[in-house]
């Protein structure tokens, strides 16, 4: 699927969704049970990172997979030393902002100008 050919306000809607209950599912429920479980937060950060890196790998393949799974890493160890949820939700969705709503618009613009994608 084309991300262009989807409407901005969409795409917009899908930034602010996913980054939001993603971090809710693996930083939230799936890394604060696993943690009272296991008894080791560093544990239950990988864990949980595998379960999102697996989840977005089933999707997006490898490439995809790469691309969320280094990012995913980096929110996991900063929600495991500080346990701020709000932060990665932002760090999140400002992700998801680029892959969807930036470069679809950059492609755009320069299929209008007639250049290289």
């Amino acid at each position: 699927m084309n991300l262009g050919q989807v409407p901005l306000l969409a795409r917009i809607a899908i930034v602010l969704t996913v980054g939001i209950t993603v971090e809710i599912i693996f930083r939230g429920f799936a890394f604060e049970r696993l943690a009272t479980l296991i008894g080791s937060a560093y544990v239950a950060g990988v864990i949980s990172w595998l379960m999102c890196t697996l989840a977005h790998f089933l999707r997006w393949r490898f490439g995809g997979a790469t691309q969320v799974g280094t990012w995913a890493a980096a929110m996991t160890v900063q929600y495991v030393r500080r346990y701020k949820r709000p932060t990665t939700m932002l760090m999140h969705a400002l992700d998801d902002a680029i892959a969807f709503i930036v470069l679809p618009m950059l492609r755009t613009a320069r299929r209008h100008n007639n250049l290289a994608v």
